[in-house]
């Protein structure tokens, strides 16, 4: 009984350690893509969050912030399920990937 009790404790500290993960992640795409964006070095791919864009920059980064945070909501409570667990992983490898192109692409523009 006490085994299991860590475990399940332990699962849901890792759990919110990739929930953490991807906020910050998801907090440096945005500051990234807003930079990019504003130098006229990249364009926005996804149409809605184009459209947030042209609005603001503010605009864009709280629906950046918004749409993700409520999906991180929704696999935080849900966090029992494996699938969820492995989908918090899969979005952070996700985001890890983004970042690192971003700063490929940083280190492009600084070079210019």
């Amino acid at each position: 009984m006490e085994q299991g009790l860590r475990l399940w404790n332990e699962g849901r500290v890792r759990a919110f350690w990739w929930a953490l993960a991807l906020l910050g992640l998801n907090v440096f795409d945005g500051a990234f893509t807003t930079y990019f964006l504003e130098r006229g070095v990249a364009s926005e791919a996804n149409p809605l969050m184009r459209l947030a864009y042209e609005r603001s920059p503010l605009a864009f980064f709280a629906w950046k912030w918004g749409l993700v945070l409520s999906g991180v909501a929704l696999l935080w409570w849900s966090r029992e399920a494996k699938a969820a667990r492995l989908t918090l992983v899969g979005a952070v490898g996700l985001y890890a990937g983004i970042v690192a192109r971003h700063v490929f692409m940083l280190a492009n523009v600084i070079e210019r």
